[in-house]
């Protein structure tokens, strides 16, 4: 916070903060926050100095440049549901993704291919393994470095409602999101609102039934899937590094007109 950032200000040029939070005054010149939220331009009133450059909102997310490669040669989605895509992120401490894999184990759909990839870190990684293991039509992943072009591969993803959103966006997959964090749950609810993906709710509340009745909905409606697509992609165009790279240099060189 402010405390941090007005000790550094001796020894420093100038001051970037990236922050999703809000809920905290900062001593900054530019200011990031990539998230989706109602009243964007107001969320960091009274929080950063008047002069304070301000980038808010998912065209300025941080994607890396696989996405934006992946935008330039995407196919054309039809809304039916053939391939799933599961991936709750890094660790997913509350293992969602073991819930997921069992709601879509009890769909009635033979034809239906899943992928679930797990992070590195993740603490259920064996388990999910052994899980997916027992289905046919599941493939099981720990660690990619390719997820770009499986995201682009899948016709409907499920998970958390945090970064992983903007990549979801950038190549329009839509997406079943469930919140594993407090600051995650407004950026499902905004999401949703928007109509680039379908929240859930907190995964405490969310039962396996839940994302099986979701799935079985979205089947029998390609035209809330492809609208899911065109909102999602108006969302994040991948340019996101591109245009805060641009801002930073225009503010060290002092061209920035504010």
């Amino acid at each position: 916070d402010e405390e941090w950032e007005k000790t550094m200000r001796p020894y420093v040029g100038r001051i970037m903060v990236i922050d999703d939070l809000a809920n905290r005054r900062h001593d900054c010149d530019l200011l990031l926050d990539q998230n989706l939220y109602e009243q964007m331009e107001m969320r960091y009133n009274h929080l950063v100095p008047r002069n304070c450059i301000k980038l808010l909102g998912p065209q300025f997310a941080l994607l890396r440049k696989e996405f934006l490669k992946a935008r330039r040669s995407l196919r054309e989605r039809d809304g039916c549901i053939r391939k799933i895509l599961v991936s709750f992120g890094g660790a997913d401490p509350s293992n969602e993704t073991s819930k997921t894999t069992k709601a879509l184990s009890s769909l009635d759909m033979n034809d239906l291919s899943i992928r679930v990839i797990v992070g590195k870190s993740n603490p259920h990684c064996k388990q999910i393994e052994r899980q997916c293991a027992l289905q046919a039509n599941v493939e099981f992943h720990c660690g990619v470095d390719n997820m770009a072009e499986l995201m682009v591969e899948a016709d409907l993803a499920i998970g958390a409602s945090g970064t992983m959103t903007w990549e979801r966006c950038c190549v329009g997959l839509p997406s079943l999101v469930i919140a594993l964090a407090n600051n995650q749950v407004a950026i499902g609810q905004n999401i949703d609102s928007f109509g680039a993906a379908h929240y859930l709710g907190r995964g405490v509340n969310v039962k396996s039934d839940d994302i099986k009745n979701e799935i079985t909905y979205l089947v029998n409606r390609p035209d809330d899937m492809r609208s899911m697509t065109i909102k999602a992609l108006s969302l994040v165009d991948g340019q996101g590094v591109n245009r805060v790279v641009s801002k930073i240099s225009k503010l060290f060189y002092g061209e920035l007109v504010r």
